[in-house]
C-alpha cells in the first residue's frame, strides 16, 4: 500500500515543489490553505501530513489543535514549515514542536527525510493487519 501524504502550503511555489519531489514515493494530496485542508483531513487520513503554520482562513496551529481534538493519530502525524515569525504565539508553538518544524527556506532533502522517517516510525507502531 502506498503512503499518503498532505502537503498544506499557502504558496503555490512551495506546493508543487514538494508534491513533485514527493509523488514518486507516496500519493500526494495538497491544500492552499486552511479550510481546504480541514475539508481533506476530516474526510481522509494521511500517513504524513506538512502543515505551514501561517495559513488563510485557519492557521496551522488551528488546523494542528483541531487534529489533535478530532484525529489525535494524525496530529502526531504532522510536520510544520513556517517562515521565521516575531508573534510570540507562533514562537511558543515553534519552540514546543521543535523537532517537527522547518523554517523556510527549509533544506528539502532534509523535509524529505523527516516525511520518511515519521511515515516508516508510524508503519512500525501499527499493528499487524490479519
Amino acid at each position: 500500500m502506498v503512503a499518503r501524504v498532505l502537503v498544506v502550503d499557502d504558496e503555490s511555489g512551495i506546493r508543487q515543489v514538494l508534491k513533485e519531489c514527493l509523488r514518486s514515493r507516496y500519493e500526494v494530496s495538497t491544500a492552499e490553505d486552511g479550510r481546504a485542508a480541514q475539508e481533506l483531513l476530516s474526510r481522509n487520513d494521511y500517513d504524513a501530513i506538512v502543515l505551514d503554520i501561517h495559513l488563510p482562513h485557519l492557521s496551522g496551529m488551528e488546523i494542528y489543535q483541531w487534529l489533535e481534538a478530532e484525529k489525535p493519530e494524525q496530529a502526531r502525524r504532522t510536520l510544520f514549515i513556517t517562515c521565521v515569525s516575531s508573534y510570540p504565539t507562533y514562537e511558543k508553538f515553534a519552540e514546543e514542536n521543535r523537532d517537527r518544524c522547518f523554517a523556510k527556506p527549509f533544506m528539502i532533502d532534509e523535509l524529505m527525510l523527516a516525511v520518511e522517517r515519521l511515515i516508516q516510525k508510524n508503519a512500525a507502531a501499527r499493528p499487524p493487519s490479519r
